[in-house]
């Protein structure tokens, strides 16, 4: 009803132009008068009366009583039975109308609808335009609806925003999260998702758009978005009235949600638009002043064409809810991300860095050093012995403690610790260089909603060489990545991330100087053997000569020879000589392991 009635407003702008001396009324409903209050088009306001609504005898009265305003012209916009009624008693000379064969006999004269836009107004506006050609020789071929309000009123605005904690320097969008009915709205569940993604793209504050009666469905959606979301959302401030939720969206970057009166007034208002369809609703002659930058519009039917080859859309409303469900926003969200584009964060998002530890203290500082750029150091301490605890307890954002059984089972137990939805895991033995550090954070500025980890390569260094070869080439892990999105595998060694949803890929690599000592390396390969062969106690039959003989010389072979390690020297020859040696021993340790011995 708001839409139809601002939208309409049009004709007296036109009017006017062509007829400066006319008194023009309009005929309205009193809940949309806000949308027209000080029009300059509008001479006079004429309020449709309740009770008319539901009365025929009170609609009849009120039309003859009409009628004694001797209007000279008549323009039927509404074009149903209550508007026919009042055509019908009117003494206008000239009324007029669309066309509809029971009721063009009460119009002088009747225009068809055209059902294909011309211009990028839409189909809504051109049509109400043609309602205009008796009167006008040359109608403007596109006028567009506007909202007038008041200097003091926008003040007004402004300081009810400030008041309630919202600040006017950053981005402050409007969200639509409610139709007129279950019929125009966009599922809870998906809305809260495409609340999800504003956020995460932005960092912008945000305001639902809800009547009293919605107030449950509402808070629904509220508790249906992540809690980082939830810490952007202002839910109870809202107009109350609709002059002042104009006020209120006039302060608004953009608006976004479901089609209705919210997304016609903001137009109105010149504010920028992202409109959800409702999958029975004709985007043909809604979408008015659609460029794909400022107003922007989805349907079903951009993705899904084939579902109204059969029925145009004003015969689905009966099927809205199933069709509604198809809809998902995966849909259009990179449609939703370039709308966003403009309003991007250049805020990291906020990461926390967890470092694992087990009598580190000769790295600890310097693993902490090259994290300090995270909102949150953590570091899970195994019951350290060498002082690494004491150490980290001043330089750690937090410091706390675990009896290490595994390193899945320790990293997977330190990552729900994490205050922040993004984590950074990085090894004692691991460095975040400065060219890595700036490529995080670039990207955590604007994280790519569709990516919920990344890979990263690694420099290695053994007793200070850098390994070129020895299949330590293409090394790469998994250390950037969404807390609630991974975890990982559960094993005893060589564990990686299981991700659900899409990986990436960084361009920096971490350093990585994994073995300072030749007796370090062997010690950690030892404990490694031991991890290993609990791992492959499930996997391993009968053990043979082949897992003591040939196995292990394979993995000398594989990592000296064909991986090319000889190409590095003695470090290469050294790497494939102890690769062979913890493959031996770790089928001795499987073997002691089932003689339940160590």
């Amino acid at each position: 009803m708001i839409g139809d009635v601002l939208t309409s407003s049009i004709l007296f702008e036109a009017l006017k132009k062509e007829y400066p001396n006319a008194t023009l009324h309009y005929l309205i409903n009193g809940n949309t008068f806000s949308v027209v209050e000080h029009n300059p088009y509008i001479d006079n306001i004429v309020l449709f009366p309740s009770e008319a609504e539901k009365n025929t005898k009170a609609l009849i009265t009120f039309a003859k009583a009409l009628s004694t305003e001797n209007f000279d012209v008549i323009i039927d916009v509404y074009s149903k039975l209550s508007s026919n009624i009042i055509s019908y008693y009117s003494k206008a000379k000239t009324k007029i109308s669309y066309h509809k064969w029971y009721s063009n006999w009460i119009y002088s004269k009747t225009i068809k609808r055209t059902t294909k836009a011309n211009t990028e107004a839409g189909l809504a506006i051109e049509n109400r335009l043609q309602l205009l050609k008796p009167l006008i020789k040359d109608v403007p071929e596109v006028i567009k609806p506007k909202i007038y309000l008041t200097a003091s009123e926008i003040e007004h605005s402004k300081q009810f925003l400030l008041t309630n904690g919202l600040n006017l320097e950053k981005p402050i969008f409007m969200i639509g999260v409610l139709g007129s009915g279950e019929s125009k709205s966009y599922p809870l569940t998906y809305m809260s998702a495409v609340i999800d993604t504003i956020v995460q793209i932005t960092n912008a504050q945000i305001l639902f758009n809800y009547i009293p009666p919605q107030l449950d469905l509402a808070q629904q959606i509220f508790d249906a978005c992540k809690p980082e979301t939830q810490k952007h959302i202002f839910f109870t401030v809202y107009g109350k009235s609709l002059r002042s939720f104009l006020g209120i969206l006039s302060q608004c970057q953009a608006i976004i949600g479901n089609e209705g009166g919210a997304i016609n007034m903001a137009k109105a208002l010149n504010i920028k638009t992202f409109t959800i369809f409702s999958p029975w609703i004709d985007k043909e002659t809604w979408s008015i002043f659609e460029d794909k930058t400022t107003n922007v519009s989805v349907h079903l039917k951009d993705y899904l064409p084939e579902i109204y080859k059969s029925k145009p859309e004003k015969y689905l409303k009966k099927d809205s809810l199933e069709l509604y469900k198809k809809f998902t926003p995966e849909y259009f969200k990179n449609t939703l991300i370039d709308f966003l584009n403009p309003y991007k964060s250049t805020r990291m998002t906020k990461i926390t860095a967890i470092i694992p530890t087990g009598n580190e203290i000769h790295n600890i500082e310097a693993v902490i050093e090259s994290v300090k750029f995270a909102d949150e150091i953590l570091v899970v301490d195994s019951f350290s012995t060498d002082g690494t605890y004491e150490k980290a307890l001043p330089l750690a954002t937090k410091v706390i403690r675990r009896e290490f059984d595994y390193f899945a089972s320790q990293k997977n137990w330190a990552i729900p610790q994490a205050k922040h939805e993004w984590i950074l895991l990085v090894d004692a033995d691991e460095r975040v260089t400065p060219e890595l550090q700036t490529e995080i954070i670039e990207i955590l500025k604007n994280p790519d909603p569709n990516i919920v980890a990344y890979w990263i390569g690694r420099l290695n260094h053994f007793m200070g060489e850098r390994v070129h070869y020895s299949g330590w080439r293409n090394d790469k892990v998994i250390r950037l990545f969404k807390r609630d999105f991974c975890v990982y595998e559960d094993k005893f060694v060589h564990e990686e991330i299981e991700a659900n949803g899409n990986v990436g890929h960084l361009k920096n690599k971490l350093y990585h100087n994994t073995y300072t000592t030749f007796d370090k390396y062997l010690e950690k390969m030892n404990r490694y053997a031991w991890l290993q062969a609990k791992d492959y106690d499930k996997k391993t039959g009968k053990l043979t000569p082949y897992h003591f003989v040939l196995k292990p010389f394979w993995g000398f072979f594989k990592h000296y020879i064909i991986q090319s390690g000889f190409r590095d020297g003695v470090i290469g020859l050294t790497i494939g000589y102890i690769q062979g040696y913890v493959i031996f021993m770790r089928y001795v340790k499987l073997w002691l392991l089932r003689k339940g011995r160590k």
